[in-house]
């Protein structure tokens, strides 16, 4: 947790790292002493530029990014060590940090920070520009809906100037944008086939509805904010479609419910999170049936793409397998990218025993989750209508 939040902080339009092995911090640690000066120079006097919920700039020092360890989302922890949870992490930290200088001080003391800057300049350096490579090439760039987890507040932005991704796709964010966990779920959404923000001709089915969502949830403190992001839109009808008459125009805007979603650790939200979608879906098709209005053709189609930090052996209580995630997928008659949740596959598609997302963009320390597991409710179609595009 404390290594999530200070492994990397911004000063002004700058990133800076803590010093650590572990870290992309460039500077020489050449022993512990040296090490624990510029530690406790970075931790304490250090400040960085950090956006709030209300999109407000403030400067704190990197220790008070720092947030208490709940007893909520971490049931093992103990009312005592929430109380001391901010001191007891620098501690851990620092013992953390200081442990990791000395090992490599003692088994490769002139080699270890050559190596890691080798690893740092192929992994990290020119990370956006890579990232962007990827979404341009051609697996991506012709996607109809790309869900994407832990983003940078920062990300996000370069996303929002980039001239291709910007004008290729409707860049979807919370409104709760989250700039000190900068962890955030958001949607790239095809521009040529979606209608958002109200732009539809027919339908005001549209927009963001996560707060809705969230406030269907019994427990409203396990999300955290930008880990679960949920919007309405509406997909254009095709050329063909188009040209049809007024009633079956009508018939051909479909309508959706999209969500990209980040699971907790031990992955015990995710089917809670998946219960309150559902549940937001069918009120509203509930409420269709009361409300005067147009009549549509067709039900609400929903996709999710999501981290969903499931495992492969199943602990009730305090871990999710993604066995038993499946089945309760298929008891609300909502299918995934992988299968309809009835044969053991899920068993198959795990990595280091926790299934949780199809590709990851960058293997270091942050990353960004792309093409995630898609659950879904209703035919997907791609620019042919014809086929699946998932």
């Amino acid at each position: 947790m404390p290594d999530r939040v200070t492994n990397k902080v911004s000063i002004g339009q700058k990133a800076a790292y803590r010093p650590s092995v572990i870290s992309c911090f460039e500077g020489k640690i050449s022993d512990l002493h040296n090490w624990w000066e510029q530690w406790k120079l970075f931790m304490f006097a250090t400040k960085v530029t950090v956006v709030s919920k209300t999109n407000e700039t403030l400067s704190k020092r990197v220790f008070e990014m720092l947030n208490p360890i709940s007893r909520k989302k971490y049931p093992a922890v103990t009312e005592y060590e929430e109380m001391c949870s901010l001191p007891l992490q620098l501690i851990c930290l620092a013992a953390f940090d200081a442990s990791l200088v000395y090992i490599m001080s003692l088994v490769a003391p002139d080699e270890w920070h050559r190596i890691k800057m080798s690893l740092v300049a192929a992994l990290h350096k020119n990370k956006f520009s890579k990232i962007f490579e990827i979404l341009e090439s051609p697996m991506y760039i012709c996607c109809d809906a790309i869900f994407l987890q832990e983003v940078a507040a920062a990300m996000v932005h370069h996303l929002q100037e980039h001239p291709s991704i910007q004008s290729g796709f409707h860049i979807l964010s919370p409104e709760s944008l989250d700039g000190k966990r900068d962890q955030n779920s958001i949607i790239l959404l095809s521009k040529s086939r979606f209608y958002v923000d109200g732009s539809s001709p027919v339908t005001s089915w549209e927009g963001e509805i996560t707060s809705q969502v969230s406030a269907l949830l019994s427990d409203k403190a396990a999300v955290a904010d930008g880990d679960l992001f949920v919007v309405r839109c509406v997909m254009k009808p095709t050329a063909s479609q188009q040209s049809e008459s007024s009633s079956h125009r009508q018939s051909s805007y479909r309508r959706f419910i999209l969500g990209s979603f980040h699971g907790d650790t031990d992955g015990m939200v995710t089917i809670p999170v998946i219960d309150a979608i559902h549940k937001y879906l069918r009120l509203s098709e509930l409420d269709e049936l009361e409300v005067p209005g147009p009549i549509f053709v067709h039900r609400p189609l929903l996709i999710v793409g999501m981290d969903a930090n499931t495992y492969k052996i199943h602990d009730e209580g305090k871990r999710q397998g993604v066995i038993e995630f499946a089945r309760h997928l298929a008891g609300l008659n909502l299918a995934t990218c992988w299968g309809a949740g009835k044969r053991n596959v899920f068993a198959q598609l795990t990595s280091s025993n926790n299934a949780t997302c199809f590709c990851d963009s960058e293997p270091c320390l942050s990353w960004i989750r792309m093409c995630t597991p898609l659950i879904m409710r209703g035919p997907i179609c791609n620019h042919s209508s014809t086929r699946p595009c998932v």
